[in-house]
């Protein structure tokens, strides 16, 4: 897979950030990412193993994995922290290597992270950040139920790094309707916390979503009413959903 070019094994992570900055050439590092979780996976791999249970939220394990599909992996595993790299066989054996799963896993709840792991661990997320589904978590992460799913982020689709931007930057109150937006591939993508103004350009209030060109927005407690515009409040989700298909085909 990077038979013309290994020559990233052997360079400092400065080194390999100087390239990223000077280079454009982001499959390349796609290519690199792939190639190293790739070689790890030698063996089959029941997904229903306890290490994997641990190092991913109940949530995301049921969203990430299908039971009765088969799994190939391989991993590491120390007192400081486990990797695990894990293929679909079926998807494997089409040689594609772009739906890797990859999971650094730190076991930060009992025990100090040597110096050296955490260089490790740093230099795995320098590199294995390109692959479509690397995870990167902590003990204390899994057990305080920091990590939430984003539905659309495992649905392989080219707008779902798209929908990921718009859950980040909405308010928690927002975050279960973009989810069920994101669902909905021919839903445009709003914009986030923008103000809402009458024809006199008078601000009358901000809108947590809004859809400029189909006169939609959506609110988180705010009451807003504006000439030409149809507002919603975030809870009214059916009703979002609904009229913003009308719109998109009327």
């Amino acid at each position: 897979m990077c038979s013309k070019n290994t020559s990233f094994v052997e360079k400092t992570s400065m080194e390999l950030l100087i390239e990223l900055l000077s280079g454009t050439n982001l499959h390349k590092w796609k290519e690199r990412a792939e190639a190293i979780s790739t070689s790890m996976i030698k063996a089959s791999y029941d997904i229903k193993n306890a290490v994997l249970q641990k190092t991913l939220s109940e949530e995301l394990y049921t969203t990430l994995f299908d039971e009765d599909r088969t799994y190939y992996a391989g991993s590491y595993d120390d007192s400081d922290v486990s990797i695990l790299s894990l293929g679909d066989v079926e998807v494997l054996s089409k040689n594609d290597f772009t739906n890797n799963i990859f999971i650094v896993h730190i076991k930060d709840r009992m025990t100090r992270i040597d110096f050296k792991s955490w260089a490790g661990i740093l230099r795995m997320y320098n590199l294995l950040q390109f692959l479509k589904y690397s995870f990167f978590t902590t003990q204390k992460g899994i057990d305080d139920a920091i990590y939430d799913v984003i539905d659309f982020n495992t649905k392989r689709t080219d707008t779902s790094v798209d929908w990921s931007f718009v859950y980040e930057e909405v308010l928690n109150d927002a975050k279960v309707l973009v989810k069920a937006l994101s669902r909905h591939t021919e839903i445009p993508l709003p914009n986030v916390g923008e103000e809402i103004v009458d024809e006199s350009n008078t601000v009358l209030g901000e809108a947590e979503l809004v859809w400029e060109t189909l006169k939609i927005a959506v609110t988180i407690e705010e009451d807003l009413e504006a000439k030409g515009w149809t507002m919603f409040k975030v809870d009214e989700e059916e009703q979002i959903i609904e009229t913003l298909l009308q719109r998109i085909t009327s």
